[in-house]
């Protein structure tokens, strides 16, 4: 989302709230800028994400075991 000449700049990249790295470069790269994070309930969250995983075939693993796989999957992405 762009509006226009007023400089706002939207994006969805969950994995900015994950990475240590983040707030670092970003501050380094736009020391003024100005951040706006919206949270999702955790629990319906994580629930719509497994089935939209599962829904494009990204997802194998049965609900219970996909969630317990989830801390290392996010720690590989790091």
């Amino acid at each position: 989302m762009s509006l226009g000449n007023h400089g706002v700049t939207g994006g969805a990249f969950p994995i900015y709230l994950f990475h240590p790295l983040v707030p670092e470069r970003i501050h380094h790269l736009l020391p003024k800028i100005k951040l706006i994070t919206l949270l999702r309930n955790p629990t319906e969250r994580a629930i719509s994400h497994y089935f939209h995983q599962k829904g494009m075939g990204r997802e194998t693993l049965p609900m219970g075991e996909a969630f317990q796989a989830e801390d290392q999957r996010i720690h590989s992405a790091l």
